[in-house]
């Protein structure tokens, strides 16, 4: 359904009266409605706000902000979720961190409330007799009323990357000198730090500022998006020229591009050429705009062969570079680098194998320190004023001293003392008493972000590891006798800022990072822990946090998965019950912990939850899923269970929701190079839709349907994510055409999946594997004929396209299908 956009509000809101009312209530609050969206057959609409300074202060963003209002009573979960989305997806310059909400319901508030622990959003509803409460109509503003709403909100927990200029603090000398460095003196900026130290919303910070007055055009691309699908020369050169061709207007207008932005996929042009083809449209873009061309890649670590795991890179890492440092050389001070991640290895290594290093000392190394005192200071404050917490300095000193500064923690500790402090209806203080009294639960909630700082540490930096296990342990001569050795080691510890010696004294800086330290090397020492290596029920993992209660499913070939009970207060509450998957053998931690962290952004109820992850100390890494209490959709592949047509239906619906939200999206890439001015979260949003996540093994078994939630897809096969299995298949026979196994996976692969599944599902068999590509289609002509038979005839039509033994024939991405359903 179309939307209409409407600046004369009087002709919007005629009918709607307690839009109207909102309206006035908004404006004299200074969070000013500027537009009207209408949708065709929707009973809300939606105002767009431009909040005054004050209130984007207050509120933690600098952008736009939509408030939905319905007549009615109230509008269904999904109703909300679909409308606010498709209102923030179609306007520029609005945030989708912060959306109101206000009906006709007087349960509006905790209706939104509930709602926004299931989304990514900050859902602030008001009913019909909060508006009446405020002026004009009554004596409290509404913007004070918005901000107690946010008392109840958790404002210091973010679960991506900062963005927002508000919401963002500290590290303001090193962005001042990273701009200045690119921008005028067109030197080329590394900056690293460990994983959670804010290294992405440092590069977010920078970008912003770069795009100022438009004196530079940014292109960013992330090698960990590029690492999940193809290690390679073509398939990294072909997503840099992609993201430079989002980067500005200017560059699209560029004539005479022959690679750029001409093909939704690598699929569709010759992997011969691209290395020239992209030599030709940078040169050609270079030699027809004024401004400087800064390239924004991060996780930088993972292309170069010693620390990737993928390894594709052995031999792209140097004819990538030979070729980007060799463009940047000729056109001086016109392409730019800021590159980032975790270990400046790759810039600090004179050769790679045997080829000298094209990188090797060629960009300034900056490390990310964690916050300073005062930045702390300040983070703990103007958040939690947002919230009515009146911070103490002596209580921000002392959680300064217990996480040293770093961001993720101090926000987290942050979080606990919200938390503690619920309910409220108005601001109270924090002293130092109050922050000590959280200390405990913090750290059984916590240490598992220490216990995998350490791990990539300890992966990357062993020796470095060593040196810090001597000070944790209290080896201070032993440190020193080291340090005056090989003082090189000491250099990336007290880079991190894991180590300092202002008092002359060299020590841990993070006082909770010792304890853990500490607390592994007892675990190391006990017998037990020391020798399991098949796991089992009344076995004790993740630092006592789950017990292990018994095996549900059928043992992987890589991992065993278990249902667990929750035994210590952690990011689930205490007596839980979570599903806990244990690896037997394959990937490294840190790779481990980027693919867990990918999926943790994909926040869908049709989505598995990821709630956790670690290693144990034998080595054995885990992650932590909810335990979803329901059945796999194979109980319904007989015939006396199988699905109806309309059950098929919206299972169908639901599941190719999830995918929208999981697969690349060339429409929205379309839509975010349309825009003007894309803000950096535009950007990151249109880099995930070119790029996305591919599930590659849905099948009945790996859909569970959940009472009241519908279909949920599992078992996303996070170590066949990387290394040469990526060349592979790891989907399930039968439900992959054996012609298309292995090689590039597209989202033609799911679709195909979710064709079969639904299909198999509906008529109540099993679809019978066939090693041979001519025999699996003979048994999918079979399957279809009686889909065809036993589906109404339009999803039947739909299911028997998703099922096309020709790629080109079947739907494109998931977001066709559901317009075609």
């Amino acid at each position: 359904m179309g939307w209409e956009v409407h600046h004369d509000r009087r002709a919007a809101l005629k009918g709607r009266p307690l839009a109207a009312r909102t309206w006035r209530a908004l404006e004299l609050a200074r969070l000013t409605p500027q537009t009207v969206l209408v949708r065709a057959g929707a009973s809300a609409v939606v105002l767009v706000l431009q909040p005054s300074r004050s209130n984007s202060e207050l509120l933690g963003t600098g952008r736009k902000i939509l408030c939905l209002v319905t007549e009615d009573r109230w509008l269904s979960r999904d109703d909300v979720i679909e409308l606010a989305g498709e209102a923030v997806s179609r306007t520029p310059q609005v945030t989708a961190e912060l959306v109101f909400v206000v009906s006709n319901d007087s349960e509006t508030s905790q209706k939104c409330r509930d709602l926004s622990e299931d989304v990514q959003t900050t859902v602030v509803g008001l009913s019909a007799e909060d508006v009446g409460r405020c002026a004009p109509y009554g004596r409290r503003t509404l913007i004070r009323l918005v901000q107690s709403r946010f008392y109840s909100r958790d404002l210091y927990t973010y679960s991506t990357p900062v963005r927002e200029a508000p919401s963002f603090f500290g590290r303001r000398e090193l962005i001042d000198q990273a701009t200045t460095s690119l921008k005028k003196a067109g030197s080329n900026v590394g900056l690293f730090g460990l994983r959670r130290m804010g290294k992405t919303s440092l590069m977010y910070r920078i970008h912003a500022r770069l795009k100022t007055n438009e004196s530079a055009y940014v292109a960013h691309i992330d090698v960990e998006r590029i690492d999940g699908i193809e290690a390679s020369v073509e398939y990294f050169l072909w997503s840099l020229g992609e993201a430079i061709y989002d980067a500005h207007r200017a560059i699209r207008a560029v004539d005479g591009l022959r690679m750029f932005g001409r093909s939704s996929s690598i699929v569709d042009l010759d992997r011969a050429q691209i290395p020239e083809l992209f030599r030709h449209d940078l040169d050609r873009i270079l030699r027809n705009i004024r401004r400087p061309i800064v390239v924004s890649i991060d996780e930088l670590e993972m292309m170069f062969p010693p620390t990737a795991v993928s390894p594709g890179w052995t031999d792209a890492f140097v004819p990538i570079w030979r070729l980007l440092r060799g463009m940047s050389q000729e056109y001086n001070r016109r392409l730019v680098f800021l590159l980032a991640g975790t270990n400046p290895h790759p810039i600090e290594a004179p050769k790679v194998g045997a080829a000298d290093n094209p990188i090797y000392q060629w960009i300034d190394i900056n490390f990310l320190r964690p916050l300073t005192q005062a930045e702390s200071r300040e983070l703990l404050a103007k958040v939690g004023a947002r919230m009515g917490l009146r911070w103490t300095n002596s209580a921000a000193d002392y959680v300064y001293g217990m996480v040293g500064g770093h961001p993720l923690l101090t926000r987290a500790y942050g979080s606990l003392v919200h938390k503690a402090l619920l309910p409220r209806e108005s601001e109270v203080g924090v002293d130092e008493p109050t922050a000590r009294s959280c200390l405990t639960e913090f750290t059984q909630e916590r240490s598992g972000v220490l216990e995998q700082m350490l791990l990539v540490l300890a992966e990357q930096y062993p020796d470095e590891h060593m040196m810090l296990e001597m000070l944790a342990e209290g080896r201070v001569g032993e440190y020193r006798s080291y340090a005056s050795v090989l003082p090189e080691l000491t250099h990336h510890l007290t880079g991190y800022g894991l180590v300092g010696d202002e008092s002359g004294l060299p020590a841990i800086q993070i006082d909770l990072l010792q304890s853990v330290m500490q607390r592994r090397q007892s675990d190391l020492g006990g017998a037990r822990r020391a020798q399991l290596t098949t796991p089992g029920p009344g076995e004790i993992v993740g630092g006592d946090r789950y017990e292990l209660l018994y095996e549900i499913g059928v043992p992987g070939g890589y991992s065993d998965v278990f249902v667990a009970r929750v035994t210590e207060s952690s990011l689930v509450m205490k007596g839980e019950e979570v599903a806990v998957k244990m690896f037997r053998k394959g990937t490294s931690f840190q790779q481990l912990q980027r693919e867990v962290d990918a999926l943790t952004q994909i926040q869908h109820p049709n989505v598995v939850k990821i709630l956790d992850h670690g290693s144990e100390p034998n080595g054995r890494h885990y992650v932590v899923m909810e335990y979803l209490r329901g059945d796999p959709l194979s109980s319904r592949c007989d015939r006396a269970n199988r699905l109806s047509s309309p059950e098929a239906g919206k299972l169908l619906r639901q599941l190719l929701e999830a995918l929208v939200v999981i697969h690349p999206d060339p429409k929205l890439v379309e839509r975010g190079r349309a825009q003007e001015y894309p803000s950096s979260s535009d950007v990151e949003e249109t880099a995930r839709a070119r790029h996305g996540y591919i599930h590659r093994d849905i099948k009945p078994d790996n859909v569970v349907v959940v009472a009241d939630r519908g279909p949920v897809l599992i078992d996303f096969n996070i170590s066949s994510k990387s290394g040469a299995s990526r060349q592979t298949s790891s989907a399930t026979p039968g439900f992959a055409r054996p012609a298309e196994a292995g090689g590039a996976w597209t989202p033609g692969h799911d679709l195909y999946g979710l064709g079969l599944t639904i299909a198999c599902a509906s008529v109540g068999v099993l679809v019978p594997a066939h090693p041979d590509p001519t025999d699996h289609d003979r048994a999918i002509a079979d399957l279809m004929e009686m889909v065809r038979k036993e589906l109404e005839p339009h999803l039947a039509a739909v299911v028997e396209r998703l099922c096309e033994s020709d790629p080109v024939r079947r739907y494109a991405c998931a977001a066709d299908v559901l317009a075609d359903l």
